[in-house]
């Protein structure tokens, strides 16, 4: 759990006791993580975009990656196994 990952619920909109609920957090290690987000505010917001710029970039390789994947089994011909079995399936 980091704390990156915690920003997420309260910028959500959601109440501290469904933040603890979902992530299995005592009150005290709730209250400790907001503690410190608020005391150290700019610094956790610049680590928090980053972390965003981050996923957002891996997910658009990924996306791409996996689009590529499809369209080389989308252009491949299914073996006759395959094709047998899709036959099979489609009776």
């Amino acid at each position: 759990m980091t704390l990156h990952a915690l920003m997420d619920y309260p910028r959500a909109g959601w109440p501290a006791d469904e933040i603890r609920a979902s992530l299995n957090l005592s009150d005290a290690q709730l209250r400790a993580a907001m503690e410190y987000i608020a005391a150290h505010g700019d610094d956790v917001e610049t680590e928090y975009q980053q972390v965003l710029r981050d996923a957002r970039e891996s997910r658009r390789y990924w996306e791409e990656r996996n689009q590529e994947h499809y369209a080389r089994m989308a252009a491949t011909a299914p073996t006759p196994e395959k094709a047998a079995l899709y036959a099979k399936l489609a009776e």
